[in-house]
């Protein structure tokens, strides 16, 4: 893990990275304040993209995604189950955004930006560093038999909503981010905050 000790006034780049740091700092510590606190003590938030020509992005999670790596009647079962539970506001597969604090991960699926997820936003997380690639094989027959479904679903799966957002991180959980976010390509956001720290 970084060092996590610089604040954001001590980068000492040229006048041009310095004001683009304040103004990029400034608008997180505004729009991102619900999530800054955790960037500051466990550190970042990565997405691998696949990269266009935009360096900063503003990105708002699907309304509808189209599942990569399950099909779509699990993703809908997954969904129904964290519905019964934690309520249609929560974040659904089908409606979030993936992240990771994992570099290594994030840098599989592309481009990685850093997310600095804005207030109000919801998140999920489980027990699997990847719900696809960690998930054991008894989790796939359960997604096809439906058999243990609702609370109980969520409770052997360890899902969580909306709590212990850090601890995912640190773990390098998946999470997913429902909601509107800053992404910044992530050699940019280090070079700007070389040391994850937005005072």
């Amino acid at each position: 893990m970084l060092n996590m000790i610089m604040r954001i006034t001590e980068i000492t780049k040229t006048p041009a990275q310095k004001e683009l740091a304040q103004t990029l700092g400034s608008l997180i510590k505004k729009q991102c304040s619900q999530f800054l606190p955790v960037y500051n003590a466990v550190g970042p938030l990565y997405r691998g993209a696949t990269k266009g020509k935009d360096i900063i992005l503003n990105l708002r999670s699907p309304e509808n995604r189209v599942p990569v790596s399950l099909e779509p009647e699990q993703q809908k079962f997954i969904d129904e189950n964290l519905i019964e539970v934690f309520g249609p506001q929560c974040a659904l597969r089908s409606k979030s955004i993936f992240c990771t604090g994992d570099l290594d991960v994030a840098l599989e699926y592309g481009a990685v930006y850093q997310i600095f997820p804005k207030n109000g936003f919801q998140y999920m997380w489980c027990d699997f560093k990847d719900l696809v690639a960690d998930a054991p094989s008894e989790f796939y027959r359960n997604l096809d038999s439906e058999e243990i479904r609702g609370v109980d679903f969520v409770k052997k799966y360890n899902f969580h909503s909306n709590e212990f957002l850090s601890e995912a991180i640190a773990k390098e959980k998946e999470i997913a981010i429902r909601g509107e976010c800053i992404a910044i390509d992530t050699e940019l956001a280090f070079s700007l905050f070389p040391n994850c720290k937005i005072r």
